[in-house]
C-alpha cells in the first residue's frame, strides 16, 4: 500500500513543527544577546546569591565538624 504524503511534504511539515517550536528560545536568545549588560547583571546577582549560600553552608559545617565554635 502506497502512502498519500510524499516524503518532501512531511520534511517541510516537521521542519515548519521545528520552527514553530524553537521560535521562543530564538528570540529569547536574540533578548539577551541584544541586553549585554542585562546579562552581566543576571550573572552577578546569581553569583552573589550563590556565594551567600556557600559561605553559610560552609559555616554550619565547619560548626558541624568543631572547626569554629
Amino acid at each position: 500500500k502506497e502512502g498519500k504524503v510524499g516524503d518532501v511534504e512531511v520534511k517541510e511539515y516537521l521542519v515548519g513543527v521545528m520552527e514553530a517550536l524553537i521560535a521562543p528560545f530564538r528570540e529569547r536568545r536574540a533578548y539577551y544577546e541584544s541586553n549585554p549588560k542585562l546579562v552581566d547583571q543576571i550573572i552577578k546577582e546569581g553569583n552573589d546569591k550563590t556565594r551567600s549560600r556557600v559561605i553559610e553552608t560552609l559555616n554550619e559545617v565547619r560548626t558541624n565538624i568543631g572547626f569554629l565554635n
